[in-house]
């Protein structure tokens, strides 16, 4: 992101182009005209890219949300509100009024912005408008009499205006940069007390002042990124709270007040402890997301999910291996679950059943010691599949190459300890993105000419022991190739100079490869290797590393894979 200064005086110059430059005034009014014939309630959306700097890319998941806690999105029978504002945002997308920023694997818009001259059209229909005053401590735009959303910038500690005023203000979006003291937060709340949303995403925010429970009409409260650790009891008084944002930078202990709040339909942690609300997270019915959830050591809250039979995406952490059969019965009461993450603490292998009712799973994470590969059979609908520290032995790609709409495959650390993979012909037909990371004992891999027709992108990360280049010719459709610290040997191998087997690799239009560090090939065994993985603080999920014949027993806790 721009610093808003530079962003500020970027504005400045743009506007006065526009009006000088005769071609840039025809755009001008063109984009004007596109404005103008959107019905009202795509006019909003698009306005409401006013609340951000220029150039800033917004996740497409937050803005529907904001879009819906603003009301700007209307129920349609048969359909959710997430449904009706995607439709939305397809919609201006189709209309060149705002620019995907980047891709999910399977096609959806997972980030978006505007360009520069819409986000300065933009500003200028906002002028005088009430619909929001950017103040960023250098610049003020669209200020008017009455204010109904306020984006406080990064160089801002502003709050002015009456008190009188402040209770026009609905929104309120805070990109600070310096630590919000409570001189500047408990004001905050006290002074805005209708607000609707309160965004203080990334924001160098440490304690929440406990007279947050005053703002009961917010719909949308995100701490996103900051450093809280605890949300205060007065958290319940928040009765028509829809979204929770507590992806903070460590653990968020909740009380057990929270489960007051019957409307809640999304709780994002990262993770969000659940010591306190064991024995009564099932009263929040509304729940249709919740992640992470860090199961409590007695898996008391297990039974609890149960009752939450309106989940899309279930993600947790620390599940006790012993529970995992309860668990299991708790997920079949959600037949509406899409997304689906489960990291087991147990060394100890569990035997884990994905109930089949669950026809509409199309994201599913394993983490922890598996006896076996689940049962996937029943999942049509799946398209990406992530597992970590399952240390299966038996080859899961026979059963995984027929799964009809399968587009990502990752294998995280120690997820396979076998020595061989091979793909066979006419394999994984729709599989787009492929990763095998930190796989400790495969040697080899093997990919036959008619298999991984339509792979994009392949990663091949921290696999010491492999020996040969896999047949990475026979994916014409290829785009990304990273190979990232192999041994010495295979990287001499595709070395583009005198490498006998770059003639493999040479067609893939974007590589990356990085070889071992030469001070550390001296590691020439499997022993040596895990040594090595044991003493780097630099790779996710490989310290303390078991062999085959013995299980470490200070092995670290299984946890959310960053795969």
């Amino acid at each position: 992101m721009k610093l808003l200064l530079n962003g500020s005086c970027f504005n400045q110059n743009l506007s006065f182009e526009m009006e000088r430059n005769s071609e840039l005034h025809s755009v001008k009014k063109i984009l004007s005209l596109s404005y103008d014939g959107l019905p009202r309630n795509l006019r909003s959306c698009l306005l409401y890219f006013g609340m951000y700097p220029e150039d800033y890319e917004v996740k497409c998941g937050t803005l529907i949300q904001l879009w819906i806690a603003e009301g700007f999105v209307k129920q349609e029978s048969g359909r959710s509100l997430e449904e009706v504002a995607r439709q939305h945002l397809m919609e201006l997308i189709s209309r060149s009024l705002v620019q995907v920023a980047s891709f999910t694997t399977d096609g959806k818009a997972k980030a978006c912005r505007v360009h520069d001259l819409i986000h300065e059209m933009i500003r200028e229909k906002i002028k005088n408008t009430g619909f929001c005053h950017y103040s960023d401590g250098h610049n003020h735009s669209g200020s008017s009499d009455i204010i109904r959303r306020l984006t406080i910038g990064r160089s801002s500690n502003c709050l002015s205006g009456s008190m009188e005023e402040s209770q026009n203000v609905r929104s309120i979006l805070i990109f600070k940069k310096e630590a919000s003291s409570e001189d500047f937060t408990r004001p905050l709340l006290a002074k805005y007390m209708r607000l609707k949303v309160l965004d203080f995403a990334n924001a160098p925010l440490e304690d929440i002042p406990e007279n947050l429970g005053s703002l009961i009409h917010l719909k949308y409260l995100s701490f996103r990124g900051t450093s809280i650790t605890s949300l205060p009891k007065s958290i319940s008084e928040l009765q028509n709270l829809e979204t929770l944002d507590v992806r903070a930078d460590g653990e968020i202990k909740v009380p057990e007040e929270i489960t007051k709040l019957k409307k809640l339909r999304y709780l994002l942690g990262k993770p969000i402890s659940s010591i306190e609300v064991k024995d009564s997270l099932g009263s929040m019915t509304s729940l249709e997301k919740m992640h992470v959830l860090k199961i409590d050591p007695d898996g008391d809250v297990i039974r609890e999910l149960g009752k939450l039979t309106q989940l899309r995406d279930l993600r947790l952490i620390s599940l006790p291996g012993d529970h995992a059969d309860t668990l299991c019965s708790s997920i079949n009461t959600m037949p509406l679950l899409e997304r689906l993450h489960i990291s087991i603490i147990d060394l100890t292998q569990v035997d884990l059943h994905i109930p089949s009712s669950l026809s509409k799973l199309r994201k599913l994470l394993l983490s922890g010691n598996l006896k076996e590969l689940p049962d996937l059979s029943s999942f049509q609908n799946l398209v990406k599949l992530s597992l970590a520290s399952s240390r299966l032995t038996k080859n899961p790609l026979i059963p995984l190459g027929q799964m009809p709409n399968l587009l990502t495959l990752f294998f995280g650390s120690s997820s396979y300890e076998g020595e061989t993979l091979h793909f066979k012909n006419g394999g994984f037909l729709k599989l787009k993105e492929l990763q095998f990371d930190s796989l400790l004992y495969l040697r080899f891999i093997s990919i036959d000419s008619g298999a991984l027709q339509a792979l994009e992108k392949l990663k091949i990360l921290n696999i010491f022991p492999l020996k040969a280049v896999p047949g990475i010719q026979h994916l014409k459709k290829l785009q990304f190739l990273e190979i990232i610290h192999v041994s010495a040997e295979f990287h001499r191998k595709i070395d583009p100079n005198e490498g006998e087997e770059y003639f493999m690799i040479k067609h893939v239009p974007h590589l990356r490869i990085l070889p071992f560090p030469e001070k550390w090939q001296h590691i020439q065994s499997l022993t040596a290797l895990i040594t090595f993985y044991q003493r780097q603080d630099s790779f996710i999920n490989t310290r303390n590393l078991p062999t085959r014949a013995t299980t470490t027993a200070s092995t670290s806790s299984s946890q959310e894979s960053n795969i």
